[in-house]
Parts: C-alpha cells; structure tokens; sequence
C-alpha cells in the first residue's frame, strides 16, 4: 500500500513539473535556453553600466565576469524559486482543496522545474569560466547546492501558507526581493561594506550562500568563515521557524483558500 502511494505521489509530481515546464516556456522559441541566457544578459548588463557608463573601478580579486555570474547564478535561483513557491498554493486551489495527498507536492514541482533552469545557468558558467577565462574550481559544490535548495524549498514553503492568510504578502515579495539584490554581495564586493556593519549585513542568509558558491567554483576566491557562519546560523532560524509555521498552519488552508 505504501508502494502505491509513494509511486502516485511521483506521478503527480512528475506530471505538475512538467506542466510548469510546458507554461513557462510557452510559445518561447528558445525555451528552456533562455534559463542559461537570463544571468548572462544580466552579466553583460551589469558590466555595462558599472563598467562603461558609471566607469566604477571595482576591485574583487578576480574576473568581475565570473565574480558578477556566480553570484546572480545562486540568487536568480533562489528569488525565482522562492516566488513561485510562495504563490504554488495560491495559484493552485483546486489541488489543495480536492487531493488528500501532501500539500508539499505543488512547491516540489517549482523546486524541480527551476532546478533544471539551474543545471543550465551552471553548464552556461562553466564554459565561459572555461573556455574565456581558462578556470574553475569545484570544492564541496554539490553540498552548497543542496542546502540552497532545501533552503528555498523550506522558506517559500511557509510563505506559501501565511499567503493564504495575509494575501498583501503577494505584493510585498516583489519589493523584498528587489532589494535583496543591492543587499546582496552580486556586483560588489564585501569589502565595500563598512565593517561594523558586517555582522548585520551577514544576517541576510542569501550573502553566506553567495559566498559559499563562489568558494566553491572560483579558483583563489578568500572566504571569511566567522561571517559567513553567521549567516548559515541565520539560515537555520528561518529554515525552523518556517517549519513551525507550515505545520501549525498547514491543516487550515483546504479552509481558506
């Protein structure tokens, strides 16, 4: 009986990513290429405008091309998945209402959908950092890789809920994370923090896991554990807290929505 339900619940949720697939790529000539191609247009964007048009000397150590790529990489992934799981229960209330299997299988399907948008941002950085730039390093990738996701997974499993009971989350979030990417390391460098700001700053647990990426896939790239470990700390809070919420909330929202 458990082999049973075990193999409908992949099947719902093969069957749920594929549909995203199908509507996000919709009527797109390139499809799913264009996962590969979003922070590489926003790469050339960025170079153009701190480069050439403010002429900003930003000194990080490294190729600003691939410092500015790995950093977008980890956080187009995160607000990308993060919003469309926020807003997977909302958009889908007939699932909710109507199955009685987990509620989680909706935010999985995002989470699958735009993971495969990651492999293709990855696949994209290492060529450029490759064949432009003649390097690449890989230490502990996969683990950061994997603690991103589940991250995400987790924090937008909780918005998902609290959505449902405070909709004017669905207009906040666009603003949150449109500041999240200035209070982000992604085009410059920690060093231009002041450092008595620096704890504060590594509260955001998206600037540790940016850090951690870079680490991980930049030959020579220095990591401050301390800060970094706080923003790890950070991550874990949120990742219980949100927890809580979905599990205290979760039996409410056939209810609701």
């Amino acid at each position: 009986m458990k082999n049973n339900s075990f193999t409908l619940y992949l099947r719902i949720l093969k069957n749920l990513s594929l549909r995203n697939v199908k509507i996000r790529y919709r009527q797109a000539a390139i499809g799913i290429i264009w996962a590969a191609l979003k922070p590489t247009i926003t790469v050339l964007i960025f170079l153009i405008v701190f480069k050439l048009i403010i002429k900003l000397n930003i000194k990080t150590g490294i190729h600003y091309e691939l410092y500015l790529l790995s950093g977008i990489i980890p956080w187009f992934f995160f607000s990308q998945t993060f919003n469309d799981i926020v807003l997977s229960m909302l958009d889908n209330p007939h699932f909710i209402s109507k199955i009685s299997l987990s509620k989680t299988l909706i935010p999985l399907s995002y989470i699958l959908v735009n993971c495969i948008e990651l492999a293709f941002m990855i696949i994209a950085y290492i060529l450029i950092s490759l064949l432009v730039f003649n390097e690449f390093v890989v230490i502990f990738f996969p683990i950061v890789l994997f603690i991103l996701i589940l991250f995400t997974f987790i924090i937008g499993l909780s918005f998902s809920v609290l959505i449902i009971f405070y909709r004017d989350i669905k207009h906040i979030i666009p603003i949150i994370l449109q500041a999240g990417i200035f209070l982000s390391p992604i085009a410059y460098p920690i060093d231009l923090v002041p450092e008595k700001f620096l704890s504060v700053y590594f509260l955001n647990p998206i600037t540790g896991f940016i850090e951690l990426f870079r680490w991980t896939i930049i030959s020579g790239y220095k990591l401050n554990f301390g800060y970094v470990s706080i923003s790890m700390f950070s991550a874990l809070i949120f990742s219980i807290l949100s927890i809580i919420i979905y599990k205290k909330n979760k039996h409410k929202l056939a209810e609701l929505i």
